[in-house]
C-alpha cells in the first residue's frame, strides 16, 4: 500500500481508538460500571490481540493484505456503531469483542506493512510519520466526540465515530485503486523460526522494554478522564485534559521517532521512561488544574513518543527477513501489557483511589528503564551499526 494510505489509515484508526477511550466514563455513568469492569473493557483488546495474532499473520501469507486491511477497518467501524446500542455490560462487552476483532486483525498487518517500507536513515522519520497520525486523529476526534458526549450523549457520539471512520474507508479504497499501478509489492525472504527468537538477548531486552513500556503507558488515556472526575471536576474538563494529552502524544512521536536518526534508540526511550515517571508521580500528588494540564501534556509526549522508539528496538534486534516474526512477537508482549495493566489498575483504583493508580503507572516506567539499559549494553558490547549516535 501507498504510504499515504498507511498514514490515513492510522488516522482513522487513531481517531476511533482514542475517542472510545474518553467516551468509557460516559458508558461507566450510565450502566453503573466500576473501575474494574472499565479497565477489562480496555484489557479485552489485548486478550483477542494476544489470541488471534497467529491466525492472522496466517492469513496475510495466504491472502492480500489490503483486503485484510480493509475488512478490518469496516469490522471496527460496524462495532463501534454497535457500542452506541450497548445497554448492559454484558452486551457492551459482545459489541466490543466485535470492534476488537478489526482492531486486532489491523494491527500486525500494518506493522509488517510499514516495517517493509522504513528502510535506510529515515527510518525514524517514516514510522513517526505513521505514528503520529495516529495520534492527531485520536486528538481532534478526542475533542471533538468529548465535547459531543456531554451535549448529546456517549451512544450518539459511538454511531457518528463509525460512519465517518467508514467514510474514510471508502476514501481510501478509492485512492488505492487509482494508485494501484504505482505499487511495488515488497517481498522478503524466509525468516528464522519463532523458536529461535529467544536466543537473541538484544530481542528479548527490546520485548521487555515494549511490556513494561505498556503496562505504564497503555492505560494512562483511560484513566486520565476518571483522575480528573475524582479531583471533583466538572465533566467538561474531561475532553479538554485528554485533548492536551493527546496532543502531546502527537508531538512525542513526531518528536522521539526522528530523534533516533541520530541518537541511539535505547537511550531515547530511557529519557522517554524517566520523564513519565516523574509526570505520573506529580499527578498522584497533586490536583492543582493547572499542574494537571501540564503534566497530561508532557504525560502524552512520553507516553506515546516510546511507540516508535520501541519499533525500531525491536526492528534493530533482528535480520531485515526476521522482521515480520519478530514483531508477531512483540505483539504478543505488547498486548500481554495491555491485557494485565487495564484490569490490575483498575482494581487497584477501586481499592486505593484513583491517584493509586498514577503511583502504578511510575513504578511500572522505571521498570522499563531497567531492560532499554540491558539493550544499551548490549549495543555496546556486539555493535549495532543502525543505532550508533
Amino acid at each position: 500500500m501507498k504510504t499515504r494510505s498507511l498514514n490515513t489509515i492510522a488516522f482513522i484508526t487513531g481517531s476511533v481508538s482514542r475517542s472510545a477511550l474518553v467516551l468509557v466514563p460516559f458508558i461507566a455513568s450510565d450502566l453503573g460500571l466500576n473501575l474494574s469492569q472499565s479497565g477489562f473493557t480496555r484489557s479485552l483488546n489485548g486478550i483477542m490481540k494476544i489470541a488471534l495474532i497467529g491466525f492472522v499473520l496466517v492469513l496475510a501469507k495466504k491472502y492480500n493484505n489490503r483486503k485484510l486491511i480493509y475488512l478490518a477497518m469496516l469490522t471496527y467501524s460496524l462495532g463501534t456503531i454497535l457500542m452506541g446500542t450497548a445497554f448492559s455490560f454484558e452486551s457492551m462487552i459482545i459489541f466490543q469483542i466485535f470492534t476488537n476483532f478489526g482492531f486486532s486483525t489491523l494491527s500486525p498487518i500494518i506493522r509488517s506493512e510499514l516495517a517493509a517500507i522504513a528502510k535506510g536513515p529515515s527510518k525514524g522519520r517514516i514510522i513517526s510519520n505513521f505514528s503520529s497520525s495516529g495520534e492527531l486523529g485520536g486528538l481532534i476526534a478526542t475533542t471533538v466526540i468529548g465535547f459531543l458526549a456531554v451535549w448529546i450523549g456517549w451512544r450518539f457520539s459511538h454511531v457518528i465515530l463509525g460512519v465517518l471512520a467508514i467514510v474514510g474507508l471508502v476514501f481510501i479504497i478509492k485512492f488505492e485503486q487509482k494508485h494501484k499501478a504505482e505499487e511495488v509489492e515488497v517481498k522478503t525472504k524466509q525468516g528464522e523460526p519463532l523458536k529461535y527468537f529467544y536466543k537473541n538477548k538484544k530481542l528479548l531486552a527490546a520485548l521487555m522494554c515494549t511490556f513494561f513500556d505498556n503496562i505504564a503507558s497503555a492505560s494512562v488515556f483511560l484513566f486520565i478522564p476518571f483522575l480528573v472526575l475524582a479531583y471533583k471536576y466538572d465533566p467538561i474538563y474531561v475532553p479538554i485534559i485528554s485533548g492536551i494529552a493527546l496532543f502531546g502524544a502527537v508531538i512525542g512521536k513526531f518528536f522521539f521517532g526522528r530523534l533516533t536518526d541520530t541518537h541511539r534508540p535505547e537511550l531515547v526511550f530511557i529519557v522517554c521512561e524517566t520523564l513519565m515517571a516523574v509526570v505520573c508521580l506529580t499527578m498522584a500528588l497533586t490536583s492543582n488544574i493547572v499542574l494537571l494540564l501540564i503534566a497530561a501534556t508532557i504525560l502524552g509526549i512520553t507516553t506515546k513518543g516510546t511507540n516508535p522508539v520501541r519499533f525500531i528496538l525491536v526492528g534493530d534486534a533482528v535480520k531485515t527477513e526476521d522482521t515480520r516474526n519478530a514483531f508477531a512477537i512483540d505483539s504478543v508482549f505488547d498486548n500481554a501489557g495491555s491485557l494485565i495493566a487495564p484490569v490490575f489498575f483498575g482494581i487497584i483504583g477501586d481499592a486505593f483511589g484513583t491517584p493509586a493508580i498514577f503511583i502504578g503507572f511510575t513504578i511500572a516506567s522505571l521498570l522499563a528503564v531497567v531492560p532499554a539499559s540491558i539493550y544499551y549494553r548490549l549495543n555496546n558490547r556486539i555493535g549495532s551499526p543502525d543505532t550508533s549516535v
